[in-house]
């Protein structure tokens, strides 16, 4: 599941709003958020040195489409998900 997020991020991401807020280098956003019962993605925050960043990374990270929920003891159960999306920006 994770691989297939990470290609997600990685086609939707718009990583040029980095190089327009003059952040270069090795880019680290830490996301976390939650997997409802119905597979939905909610509660999502994000760290970064740009808030610019932070934004993007949530519109994406909420834009994830529907998820198989977790299921404990044969019941869906809400699942904490935390997810740093990398990436390098050259000058």
């Amino acid at each position: 599941m994770s691989e297939k997020m990470t290609k997600f991020i990685g086609k939707e991401f718009n990583t040029s709003i980095a190089r327009e807020s003059n952040v270069f280098g090795r880019v680290r956003i830490s996301v976390a958020f939650k997997i409802d019962t119905l597979g939905r993605v909610v509660g999502v925050r994000a760290l970064a040195r740009n808030k610019k960043l932070e934004k993007e990374a949530i519109r994406v990270v909420k834009m994830l489409p529907i998820i198989k929920p977790g299921i404990k003891d044969g019941q869906k159960v809400v699942v904490p998900y935390s997810l740093p999306i990398i990436f390098k920006i050259e000058l």
